[in-house]
């Protein structure tokens, strides 16, 4: 039977690019899936392209969310995607780099990471 295990979500305010990090409660166990979302907003809504993202946890491995989703002028970005994480590892780091000419502007970042158990396939959407 597959259920979640475990999920926890961060929020962070930055100037031009940052990053927002997000720390589960206990280790990711072994044969564990995990869904990371991620998504980037900035105050203006003028962006002429999405924001690049990435993900690293704390033993240096690097997760690459696949790009969802955009609001009106790229003013909001959602990226989303499926794993087979490390094990033990337990902080999700989201770094992302504003849109060429946007660093000026303030950036809402949020990320949500879900430990599942119980999943032999998987997909988003």
């Amino acid at each position: 039977m597959s259920s979640i295990i475990q999920r926890k979500a961060a929020f962070a305010i930055n100037v031009g690019s940052g990053s927002v990090e997000v720390t589960l409660d206990n280790p990711i166990s072994a044969g564990s899936v995990i869904v990371i979302a991620g998504a980037v907003a900035q105050t203006d809504g003028g962006g002429g392209s999405a924001t690049s993202v990435l993900v690293e946890d704390d033993h240096s491995n690097f997760y690459s969310l696949p790009y969802q989703s955009s609001g009106s002028g790229f003013f909001a970005n959602a990226y989303q995607g499926s794993f087979s994480p490390a094990v033990g590892a337990q902080s999700y780091t989201l770094t992302y780099t504003a849109q060429s000419g946007q660093g000026a502007y303030t950036f809402l970042a949020g990320i949500c990471v879900y430990e599942l158990s119980g999943v032999s396939a998987f997909a988003t959407n």
